[in-house]
Formats: C-alpha cells, structure tokens, sequence
C-alpha cells in the first residue's frame, strides 16, 4: 500500500505538474509526510533499477569492501570502462566528482544572507523594529496572497518583489504613519517549499529547500547527478517557461546559470547522458567530456581538457569505431579536425625528427636554449629582436662550438658590431652556445684578481680562474702577455662574473685574444678583439680618449709580424683621424701619448704666511720664486727658515725605503739571533724584542715626503740655483716665526724652551734636567726649523759650534747597545726621527 502510494503521488506530479504545483500548499499532510520520509529513508523497499549504460565494474582492491563516505558512487562506469579500453589509460567522465563531495542541503538551516535582490514569496518571515516614539517589534509572514500585514499600515504585495524594493516602501509607509520613529526591516526565517527533482538523479522526488536555494542545493539534495544523466541538457519548468542549463559553464570556472535561485513550483529534469568523446595523453585533464553537439573541434576539446603540458610539440590522432568494433587510429591536424561522438582524441609528444636547438647565453636578455630554425646564423639571431643585455661589448663575442671530429669544445670568435652591421657572420650549428659579454665582465680582465694570477699569485674562487691559474703554473703565461698590466689594486675586485663561472676555459681564451691599451685613454686596460677590430673601436671600448690625449701620435705596437723575423717588433705611428681604419688584432699594444703643452697637469698648494694662499696651477718649467711672487710674497711674520715643503714623488721613494730597511731588519734578526744562541747570551730575547719592534714602527709610519728648499724670496733671488722647479702635488706651508727650542730624547724633562740668541746646545740640554744614564751623547744632533739635521759633540774632547736658531730640535739619542746591529739601529733612529720632527713640524704649523 505504502508503495502504491508513494508511486501515485509521483504519476500525479509527473503528469499533472501545473496542476500539482498550483495547489502544492493544499497537498493533504499524510502525503507530504510520506514522501519526506521517503526521501529521508531512501526508498523503503523499492528496490533502485540501473540503465545498462550504468552498469559497473568490479571494483579494485583498493576500493573493494570501502563504500564512499559520503554515500556517494565512486564506481566505474560501463561508459568509462569502454573509453578505458580503447584509450588503454584510465579515463572518468568529467563533473560528476562534484557531486561526491558537496553535502546535501539542510532546509532547517538558514544558507547564506538575504540580499536586496532576494525574491520575496509566502511564508517569509519579516522582521520589523520600531526606535523612538514607538518602541517595539512586529513579526509577521507573507500570507498566501502574497501580502504583508502590519498594525495600522496598509497592506503591502510583497511575493514577487525584490526585498530591497519592499523594505524602501515598508519604510516610507511608516515613517508616515509613526512619527518621530525610525524602522529598521530584516528577514527572519526564510520560506521553506518543494521542488521535484526527477530524471538521472540518485534520489529523485519530492526535496524541500529554501528560498535561498540554487540549483546545486537541489541536486545536492538529490544525491547528485548520476553518470548516465546529462549535465549539459538539465531542464528547470518553472510554470509555463522552461531554463536549460549547462553544468560545464559552472564547473569549467564560469558563472552559468548553475546558482539559479528556485522558486515553489519548480520543476528540474535530469536528461540521460548526451553524446560524450575522450581526450587522453599529454593534456592537463584528461577525461570524458559529454558534447553539446554531436562534434566538436578537436582545439575546442583541447580547450575542455586544459590543453596540452607543454605549449608545443605534440602530435594527435583520433581513435574512432568502425561497423565492425575495431578501433581506427587516423592522424590528426587539431587546428582544423573535428572529433564526432564516441571518437577518443589522443595527445602525445613528437617522436620523429629531433628539433635542433643552439643555446643563448651570458650578457642576454633570455638566455637559454632556441630552436635553430628560427635563428640559422649571427645576424639572423641579433635580428631576432633584443638580444643583448643593457651595457654589452660589442667587439669580443664567442661561439662554443664541439669538434665533430674528436668532441673536444672550441671558440670561434666574432664581433657583434660588425655582425650586426652586416660585415660579418657565422652559421650556427646544433648544440653551439653563443656567448655575449658585458662591459663589466671585459673590466674584470684588467682587475685585481685577474693581474694577480697572471703574476702566479693564485687563484680565487672561480672556476674561470682557476683554469687561468693552471695554465700560468704550467709556463703558458707568455700567451697572456698582452693582458698583463703594470699596476694593479692589491685589493679584491668584484665578484667573479658567472659568464667565466659558466665557461671556465673563455677567459683565458679571451686574454689571449687581448689588446693592450694604455695611456690617456679613460679606461685602460686589456680588451679582447675579433679579427679586423679597427683601433678607433678599441679606444671607444675604452671610453674614448682623455682631453690631454695626442690623438695624432697613437702608437700601435705588434709582435711577429708577417713576413718578419718572430717576436720581432713593428710600431707604426697613426693618426686617429688620418688612420682610423687601421685594425689590431690579438697581442697588439696600443698607446695613447698626452699632448705636450706648457701647462703642467696638477696644482701646487700654498698656505701659511703667504698673502694669497691657496692651489695654483703651473706652467712647465716654472720656480718656487715665480710661484711665491704670483702668490703675492710672504708676510711680515713669516719663518722662511722653518718653510715645509712637501713632493708626492718623495713621500712615496720614503714609503719605499722604509719598506726595504724594514726588511733588511727582518734578515738581520735572524742572524742576531743566532749569534746570541752561540754565546748563550740571555739578552737575547730583549735584543729580538727592540729589533721587532723597530720594523713595527718601520712599516707603519707614515712618509711625509720633506724637502729641505730655501723659501726666502730674498734669498732666491740672490742665490738662484736655490731656486728649484715646482712640480704638481707640491706642497709648501710658512710658518709663523716661532719663539721655542725643543729638547727631545733622552732628557729628564723633553719639551720646548725659550729661544735666546747665542744660548748653545749644551744649555739648552741643561735646561730639559739634562740626560739621563741610557743617553747616547755622541750623537746628539739638531734638526733645524728647514728641516736639515746637523750632528755635534758637547764632550769635553770635542766640541762643535752649532748655531741654533728658533724652531730648531734637539734630539738626544738612546744608546742603542746592546743591539747595535751593523748600524742599522742608527739608521732606523734617524730617520723615525725626522719623520716624527715633520709631523711635529707640519702639526705646529697647521694650528
């Protein structure tokens, strides 16, 4: 009876759906009752009849006794298993996974918010609170007319209407009716109804819903779309009008019309399965793909299944069924070929005929492989489009390129100027690598960490240096010779650029190919060149010239020259302008000599007790007495006699000495110490001691470059071979005539006392307390203000006369027993103490 019942109830409304629906609210409550129960026990005893086409396979292992915990139908389909077969890869029908894992609606629970655009319909609830005057809150539903009734408020139609609209006239009627009151309108509970759900779905029938109900709500609650249902073709009556719907527009990212909003009254059919085709192979979902047409283009297939894993390089075929059920394989274009319904679209990788390739790399915008039909040569490749990075070097390209004959690597140089020029170009081969530099990788052949190496100091960590440093440690340095510079930093450049970490064997393949450019040029340093480089290119490499450069007496220098004896030398004098075509090639010299002028290039600084003290620039060949006029002479309280004058060229020949006197120490301590060992002497150690901390002192002190000139004017002019030539970076400070004598040494009390005329050396010493016991006093000597140091004797058997004039120093030397090793302590003396005395004097001057 209870099945009678229940299949009456659904004949009724599958044949009678206007009439049903109209009258819905009036169902009699046994019936409605039942079929919620049916719903919700999943049938009774009916038993579920499956279509043929939704037959099933045995199910794996893996699946085997573990039903989905969802309830929903994992299994294969026949449709599936056949594709499968034929495709020989395991292919499922695209969508239906959705359904395994949405949950089935609960119209107990409210889902989601009601917009403005929420349709209103009988039995929503509408909320209305009342602040101000009126204090209160009003509940009441949409009745069956679709009217809402409010105390002393005309009715108001609200099924049908948006709720936005029906709050803005709800609002407006109160605020006419209650003064001073404001109304706030929301919606309580929504409206619950039914729609039928009938066709290829799990569970069809009667399932309530919400108003906020979409679609998907309903065939979620349904259990889901069955794989022998369509999801392309489903049907929603809604009174007279029908909606067809296609699920892909939903599932493939659109909008669709899958989030539909029901109505009570709705009707939704779920058609059988359509026409279906496969995609299998190299795409990024492979699957069955139900048809909106009985064909369909094989790019728009390739499009369903994401397209292929790589953009290109593919070749397609169609698997399609004969009369007699044999599968027919046929090569396909997928631009223009068209897949019909059964028919399997199969994806796979090129197999036959390998695409040639080059590689692209170093100073490039994309390095990597390219395939060597689009670019065959040089230019056609540095015609392609932007090839090069921002800052290239464009005379110095390689090619690395493997010997068909023993497999061993070379490089084939170029020139990109001239190859994008037109003038030069090479065909490339398969497997090449083309190597493009930059100006800062070309830099760092005249670096710090490329010179040294080339001077057998070592490598850094570089690859491209080590294979250079293994070629100078096996006596192939020589091919460098062109590449090495004079002087170089002894502090690190930057790092090692990661063209010659790549290609270890290219820089010193590009050294070799080097040309050496010196001289008033801004960049000095060695280049690398193709053949035929012009020298006027060179020189724009590096920077281009100088403004005191001689561009008319350019020296190119070239070894072996055809036709000549080897290493035989040739130079040729060129003029840039007259000559700019001549070319250098790998081991040229290339020199730029300054132009002669009268100007000296520097200035000499002036400061002190002139009148105009400042920097001056200088003509070749002028003297302290011109410079001194043009600074307008000393004044009145200037100390000529204790003038310092200053030259960079002997601040660095004292820097140099003390260098090589500070060796000399260091050999000297060796045999010291071997004579105190013989003796067994136990000063020893206190010998070591001073003698190391004596080349301390040598090696950090600073050389200030002192030359003892005559600064008076008077003099100069009396006494002309006084007069010397000024050089740039000179430096000369007058003082002001001091009023003091210093006393230094090995006194009880160093310091400076009071100048008297006629008061000698011996007073003077008298005055600092005298010396003390270690005092050395044969060998006292004076540093006069000039900077001039003068030896003298006070003991009782000899005595020289020193005049001592203002400014002056006195130093009382230690006696340098017992360590007194072959005069080298003497000399160590003197010298640390004039140049502290320069310091001293330059420091007194300065304040």
């Amino acid at each position: 009876m209870r099945r009678a019942t229940s299949l009456l109830m659904l004949f009724t409304f599958l044949l009678l759906p206007g009439a049903v629906w109209a009258q819905q609210p009036d169902i009699p409550y046994d019936l409605r009752r039942m079929a919620e129960e049916r719903l919700q026990q999943g049938g009774g005893d009916e038993r579920q009849v499956l279509s043929p086409l939704d037959e099933v396979q045995p199910p794996s292992d893996a699946d085997r006794g573990r039903p989905d915990d969802a309830g929903r139908d994992k299994r294969v389909s026949a449709l599936e298993a056949d594709y499968s077969e034929r495709a020989r890869a395991d292919l499922v029908q695209f969508g239906y996974e959705f359904f395994n894992q949405v949950p089935a609606l609960d119209p107990g629970l409210l889902v989601g918010m009601a917009s403005d655009s929420y349709r209103l319909g009988p039995g929503d609830e509408i909320v209305v609170s009342l602040r101000g005057q009126v204090n209160e809150t009003l509940r009441t539903r949409v009745d069956r007319e679709g009217r809402v009734l409010l105390p002393r408020l005309q009715p108001i139609a609200a099924a049908g209407r948006s709720f936005g609209e029906f709050r803005r006239e709800l609002t407006s009627q109160i605020g006419e009716v209650f003064l001073d009151t404001e109304s706030f309108v929301s919606i309580g509970a929504v409206r619950e109804f039914q729609v039928l759900v009938a066709g290829e779905v799990r569970q069809p029938g009667l399932h309530r819903v919400t108003g906020l109900s979409t679609l998907l709500d309903a065939l979620a609650a349904a259990g889901g779309v069955r794989k022998t249902g369509s999801l392309r073709r489903i049907r929603l009556q809604r009174g007279a009008a029908s909606h067809d719907i296609d699920l892909y527009d939903y599932l493939l990212g659109g909008n669709g019309a899958a989030d539909f909003a029901l109505q009570a009254g709705d009707r939704i059919l779920i058609p059988t399965l359509g026409p279906t085709v496969a995609v299998a192979g190299e795409v990024l979902r492979p699957g069955i793909y139900e048809l909106d047409r009985p064909a369909i283009s094989a790019e728009r297939l390739l499009d369903l299944a994401g397209g292929g894993l790589r953009p290109r390089g593919y070749r397609y075929s169609r698997l399609a069924v004969d009369d007699n059920s044999r599968t027919v394989v046929e090569p396909l274009d997928s631009g223009a070929a068209t897949v019909a319904s059964g028919d399997i679209l199969h994806v796979e990788k090129r197999s036959e005929g390998r695409e040639q390739y080059f590689e692209l790399t170093g100073h490039v915008t994309v390095p990597g492989a390219r395939a060597l039909r689009s670019a065959p040569s040089l230019q056609a490749l540095m015609r392609s489009g932007k090839v090069l990075g921002d800052k290239p070097y464009m005379l110095f390209g390689a090619v690395r390129r493997w010997d068909a004959g023993t497999g061993a690597p070379r490089y084939v140089p170029f020139s990109p100027r001239r190859v994008l020029a037109g003038i030069e170009d090479h065909r490339l081969q398969e497997s090449d690598q083309v190597v493009f530099l930059s100006m800062s990788s070309v830099r760092f052949l005249s670096g710090p960490s490329v010179q040294r190496v080339l001077a057998g100091e070592g490598a850094g960590p570089c690859t491209g240096l080590t294979a250079l440093a293994d070629l100078v440690a096996h006596g192939e340095g020589a091919r460098f010779d062109a590449a090495r510079q004079r002087v170089f930093s002894d502090r690190d450049d930057f790092d090692c650029p990661k063209v010659f970490r790549d290609h270890p064997g290219l820089l010193p393949y590009m050294l070799e190919h080097a040309v050496n450019v010196q001289g008033e040029v801004q960049e000095p340093g060695a280049y690398p060149v193709a053949p035929d480089t012009a020298v006027s290119d060179v020189i724009a490499a590096s920077e281009g010239l100088t403004l005191h450069a001689d561009a008319e007496n350019i020296e190119v220098m070239r070894l072996g020259e055809p036709g000549l004896p080897s290493r035989t030398a040739v130079r040729r004098q060129i003029s840039l302008r007259a000559d700019g075509g001549l070319t250098v090639t790998a081991g040229d010299h290339v020199r730029v000599p300054p132009r002669f002028g009268w100007q000296e290039r520097g200035m000499v600084a002036l400061g002190g007790e002139v009148r105009r003290p400042g920097t001056y620039a200088i003509r070749r060949g002028e003297r302290l007495s011109e410079l001194l006029e043009r600074a307008g002479g000393l004044t009145d309280e200037a100390y000529p006699l204790g003038a310092v004058f200053t030259r960079r060229s002997v601040r660095e020949q004292e820097a140099e000495s003390y260098q090589v006197l500070a060796r000399d120490l260091e050999m000297a301590m060796a045999t010291t110490l071997s004579q105190e060992a013989m003796r067994g002497s136990e000063q020893g150690g206190e010998v070591v001691a001073g003698i190391r901390q004596a080349i301390s002192t040598l090696r950090s002190a600073e050389p200030h470059g002192r030359v003892v000139v005559e600064a008076d004017p008077a003099v100069l002019q009396a006494r002309p071979e006084l007069d010397m030539l000024v050089e740039p970076g000179d430096n000369l400070q007058v003082p002001k005539r001091p009023n003091h004598v210093m006393v230094m040494g090995q006194v009880l009390q160093p310091g400076a006392q009071q100048f008297r005329s006629g008061r000698g050396v011996d007073e003077y010493v008298r005055l600092a307390g005298g010396t003390r016991d270690g005092a050395d006093e044969s060998r006292i000597f004076v540093v006069l203000p000039s900077g001039e140091a003068r030896p003298l004797r006070i003991s009782f058997w000899n005595y020289d006369e020193v005049r001592i004039p203002p400014g002056s120093t006195i130093v009382v030397p230690q006696d340098p027993r017992p360590f007194n090793l072959m005069g080298f302590t003497r000399d160590v003396t003197d010298i640390l103490s004039k140049a502290a005395l320069t310091a001293a004097s330059i420091a007194v001057i300065g304040r």
